[in-house]
Parts: structure tokens; C-alpha cells; sequence
């Protein structure tokens, strides 16, 4: 897994432990944004 996948994915499990929807919304995001920047390294178009 990449670093940036691993660093959003504990990011969204420490705004999930609080009650900040906002800060959720935001780390879901960016675990959305390396998964999407993963893919397109691995996949050539």
C-alpha cells in the first residue's frame, strides 16, 4: 500500500473517532484522492 494511501486511511480513522463530520468528509476524500492517484499509476492509459 502506498504511503499516502496509509497516511489518508489513518487520518479518516482518527476524524471517525471524534464527532467532526466535516473532518470524516474530508479524510474520506483523501483516501479517495490516493486510491484514485494509485490506480493511475498502475494502470497505463
Amino acid at each position: 500500500m502506498g504511503k499516502a494511501l496509509k497516511l489518508a486511511i489513518n487520518t479518516l480513522v482518527q476524524a471517525a473517532s471524534g464527532d467532526d463530520t466535516d473532518a470524516i468528509r474530508s479524510a474520506i476524500g483523501k483516501v479517495g484522492e490516493a486510491c484514485h492517484d494509485r490506480y493511475r499509476k498502475d494502470m497505463p492509459h
